[in-house]
């Protein structure tokens, strides 16, 4: 028993239908997931996420923004020991930072070389 060629396009255009509030639905649920992460998961910028951070670090950086916003608070200036204490203390973090992630680097290689050798 074959369809009538009016069955089978009322039976298209509802199947085109239904596609089209599958679709529709899916944007959505989609649309109301993504919202809800923007509001409901912080956004970490992942530049901030240091594997090797410690408490050595955090020390230095509540120096460096202390001092830095002390600077501001004194209208920034340009000389004098305010201005050097600040200076200081930012390239302390800075440096401390470099230093510790140069030491991973370096482990990480040679982990990697240990582990090709071993196979």
């Amino acid at each position: 028993m074959s369809c009538s060629p009016l069955s089978q396009t009322i039976k298209a255009v509802e199947d085109a239908d239904a596609a089209r509030l599958v679709n529709l639905q899916y944007e959505n649920i989609t649309y109301a997931l993504y919202h809800a992460s923007r509001l409901a998961v912080p956004y970490i910028p992942i530049n901030s996420l240091h594997h090797f951070w410690s408490d050595h670090l955090d020390e230095l950086k509540s120096k460096s923004v202390f001092w830095y916003s002390l600077w501001k608070d004194n209208s920034c200036p340009r000389s004098g020991t305010l201005h050097l204490i600040k200076c200081q203390a930012s390239l302390r973090y800075k440096q401390a930072i470099r230093r510790i992630d140069q030491e991973y680097m370096k482990q990480a290689v040679m982990h990697n070389a240990a582990t090709q050798n071993s196979c």
